[in-house]
């Protein structure tokens, strides 16, 4: 199975399950999420990786610690695939190997 019919498995999954967490629109036009999610929760994009040539997800975060995770197609269509709270932006520090 390739990872995209994964990603958007797993949003139907999340979507489905009735989750607590309030949340904006589950799917529509990227600009629109990302709208909703600035408005309502003041989330900004933090990272994005790339799941395939059609696919890419994106992480929200607000300075509250609120998160939300959704998956873009190359149409420009977005889903929802999961949010919460608690993000913590973990300090990563690059080291030279031993040596």
């Amino acid at each position: 199975m390739t990872r995209a019919p994964l990603i958007f498995m797993t949003a139907a999954a999340v979507l489905s399950s009735g989750a607590a967490f309030a949340q904006p629109p589950t799917c529509g036009p990227r600009d629109a999420l990302a709208r909703s999610l600035a408005e309502q929760y003041r989330e900004k994009p933090q990272a994005i990786g790339v799941v395939d040539a059609k696919t890419v997800v994106e992480v929200f975060v607000s300075e509250a610690g609120t998160w939300t995770i959704i998956a873009s197609d190359t149409d420009g269509n977005s889903c929802v695939v999961s949010a919460g709270e608690g993000w913590d932006n973990a300090a990563v520090v690059a080291r030279l190997p031993d040596g």
